[in-house]
């Protein structure tokens, strides 16, 4: 379920159907250049309630990492 909430938020801001994003797509092959990628992260922590901070990113380079890295933060930010 989350995968697909994310992958809805990746296709509402690049305007890519959410069928055509796959796991193995890079970020950088999404968005035209890196003030986009600033957007689309600010998008996707305000949806999700989350912060990403440069280091998490620092290791993600395809869509599936990216789901990874925010589903780990969604879990982080949930209470016990």
């Amino acid at each position: 379920m989350q995968m697909q909430a994310i992958k809805q938020q990746l296709a509402v801001f690049t305007k890519i159907p959410v069928e055509r994003i796959k796991d193995d797509a890079e970020i950088t092959d999404l968005v035209a250049d890196s003030f986009m990628l600033v957007e689309m992260l600010l998008l996707l922590q305000d949806h999700f309630s989350i912060e990403l901070e440069q280091e998490d990113l620092e290791e993600v380079v395809t869509v599936a990492q990216l789901v990874n890295l925010v589903r780990n933060k969604i879990r982080a930010a949930q209470p016990v």
